[in-house]
């Protein structure tokens, strides 16, 4: 039986360990809309904010992709979009009418849906605030599309992984200023209640490695 080299086995042993060593650290993981979550959270405002209500405003529908290299996490690269569409009021205390006419309003008036149909965020850059082998703080820099507007936004998320590194879960919350984007107050009573223009964004987004 013909013997190969040692150098020769030694190459082939080298080549295996880098394609092994790049496969396991440098992963795509896609967005698993059914375990996620992403919720915003409406206050209220004005003379009369006492008789009106805050709503939270569910996510349905959406996508997207984390490309996470273990050896190099600033490059590291978030895209989202969410069927605008698929917002919907989920908050106790409404009647069916009173949901209706909220869902109606946002979809009309605070998302212009005919004219603004996905909501969409591409990071470019990231910070790393604290990092170990499972999870990481991050500050995620990227441009978030709303309502035919692009403007740039930070996102602080926790980066979590499972013990196999097959799943990924980023948790965050933050304020978003509407106004920056061009999403108008939704008012009642004349005005003397309306929506406020810091949005609440919670969201929990599990994504699995393709």
């Amino acid at each position: 039986m013909k013997r190969w080299p040692g150098a020769v086995l030694m190459l082939v042993a080298a080549c295996t360990l880098a394609s092994s060593t790049s496969w396991t650290q440098s992963a795509t993981y896609r967005v698993v809309a059914a375990e996620s979550r992403i919720d915003v959270h409406v206050g209220r405002a004005g003379l009369f904010k006492v008789f009106g209500h805050d709503h939270i405003i569910r996510a349905g529908s959406f996508t997207g992709t984390v490309e996470w290299d273990t050896s190099e996490p600033e490059a590291a690269r978030f895209v989202l979009e969410v069927d605008a569409a698929s917002l919907s009021v989920v908050d106790d205390g409404l009647s069916d009418d009173e949901r209706a006419s909220v869902q109606d309003r946002m979809e009309t008036e605070a998302l212009a849906l005919r004219e603004h149909s996905t909501i969409a965020f591409t990071s470019t850059r990231v910070h790393i605030k604290r990092s170990d082998s499972d999870e990481h703080l991050l500050v995620v820099t990227g441009e978030l599309a709303l309502r035919g507007v692009r403007r740039e936004l930070d996102i602080p998320m926790t980066l979590s992984f499972d013990g196999e590194r097959t799943t990924l879960i980023a948790r965050g919350k933050l304020e978003l200023e509407s106004d920056a984007w061009g999403v108008p107050q939704i008012s009642a009573l004349g005005g003397s209640v309306k929506t406020k223009t810091e949005l609440g964004l919670e969201f929990e987004i599990v994504a699995r490695r393709e």
